[in-house]
């Protein structure tokens, strides 16, 4: 038995002991892409979330390389989440008390919604949409140039974002993946992420 095996044995058996249905998987022989890898195989076992522990081996090897972690939520397709190693951290249950997601209006955020609605816990965890849209002094550069020279017609615009914010905000919410959580909605105001 190898020496992988070996160790997902006895972590299985301790999940096992807590009460969770366990399979175990060892990828041989090995690969280069192991997030690859555990997304592939995430697919082919059909997971609604993958559970990673963070190594931290250094900003000098994850600014060449990347971490397995990092690499794997650029992979996407399934959720990521991340905890950091036993040794560093009090032994706590997972019961979030809020969950934020940030949404831009453009995106399909229905993938984060089922995330969400996999973890949250109905009636104990808070779940918030947050939505930023830009004031005339947040503006990219080429936008602010057109706001200074027709004020109005650049109020105007942020004034109906600011209306399609609200709109979409109410529409997410009513999304059926997180019936049950009643989603409460933000909209803030400063420099919304490119």
């Amino acid at each position: 038995k190898s020496e992988a095996a070996a160790y997902l044995e006895k972590i299985g058996k301790e999940l096992q002991a807590a009460g969770a249905t366990v399979s175990t998987h060892v990828h041989e022989p090995a690969v280069k892409d192991v997030a690859a890898s555990i997304h592939n195989h995430a697919g082919e076992v059909c997971a609604s979330m993958i559970v990673m522990c963070t190594h931290g081996k250094g900003p000098f090897h994850h600014l060449l390389f990347g971490s397995l972690a990092q690499q794997s939520l650029e992979k996407g397709g399934c959720p990521v989440l991340l905890v950091p190693p036993a040794h560093r951290r009090k032994a706590v249950s997972f019961n979030p008390r809020k969950i934020l997601i940030p949404v831009d209006g453009k995106h399909d955020c229905r993938p984060a919604f089922k995330a969400v609605a996999n973890i949250a816990l109905p009636g104990q965890t808070t779940v918030e949409l947050v939505l930023v849209v830009p004031t005339h002094d947040t503006l990219r550069q080429e936008d602010a140039l057109i706001g200074r020279l027709l004020p109005s017609a650049s109020q105007a615009v942020l004034d109906a974002a600011l209306e399609g914010a609200s709109d979409y905000l109410l529409k997410a919410a009513g999304d059926p993946m997180l019936s049950g959580l009643s989603p409460k909605t933000k909209i803030l105001r400063g420099v919304p992420a490119e």
